[in-house]
């Protein structure tokens, strides 16, 4: 009979959900419906890890979505300083060329990066249109890794753009939502409070009926504690 250990409070919310998704599973193994309690704490659970699953997939859209931001931002940099670079260079015809998308460039500034999402990608747009006009593309051709700079500015914004509208699907609805991390305070609460201290009183006063879900549940939780004194 294995001692059943309650679930440490600094484990990961993704770690959380993938322990009691295995608890749940574990639970199908046998019939509760004798069991008002357990079933209806086991079936408290099943809502409530349901919700964490959804409020970590809100939080990794999001966060999808930032470091995608971060990535054209840093485009856009690049883009510049390179431009700006060249404008110094030793060579007359690079020179001037840089000088010409100096000023397209200078029109929208590097302030860019510090406007909304939506603003932001506005104006991306509109700049990838002003430097791919025939006429700026084959300034932009003269000038040594520019034209890549361009290209993957316009991969990362089409990037960007199939991302924010699921990113402003979950903004719209964030207040209707509690988050991830009162939802993992919820759960450990019912998971730690209710679930496992019953367990451990039936696993004494009933163990051929609750023996092997309490074991199983009891090994879940001793594998997933160790992960995390782990990382300590």
């Amino acid at each position: 009979m294995k001692k059943i250990e309650k679930v440490m409070v600094n484990t990961f919310t993704t770690e959380l959900a993938t322990l009691f998704q295995a608890v749940l599973k574990s639970a199908e193994t046998s019939a509760w419906e004798n069991d008002r309690f357990l079933n209806a704490t086991l079936s408290t659970l099943k809502e409530k890890v349901s919700l964490l699953t959804g409020a970590i997939n809100r939080s990794k859209n999001i966060s999808q979505l930032e470091t995608i931001d971060r990535k054209r931002d840093q485009n856009i940099r690049s883009i510049y300083y390179l431009n700006k670079g060249y404008t110094y260079y030793h060579v007359t015809e690079v020179v001037e060329a840089a000088e010409q998308i100096d000023k397209i460039l200078d029109k929208y500034s590097l302030k860019i990066i510090e406007e909304s999402y939506a603003k932001e990608s506005a104006l991306i747009e509109s700049l990838l249109k002003d430097l791919q006009t025939n006429e700026n593309m084959s300034v932009v051709s003269k000038l040594p890794g520019l034209l890549e700079g361009v290209q993957s500015l316009e991969s990362v914004q089409k990037e960007f753009v199939d991302n924010y509208v699921a990113y402003a699907e979950v903004k719209s609805q964030e207040n209707e939502y509690v988050s991830a991390t009162e939802m993992k305070k919820e759960l450990l609460e019912l998971f730690n409070t209710k679930l496992v201290v019953y367990l451990r009183a039936m696993q004494q006063a009933m163990p051929e009926q609750y023996g092997v879900f309490a074991n199983s549940v009891a090994q879940l939780i001793e594998d997933n504690n160790a992960a995390v004194r782990r990382r300590k």
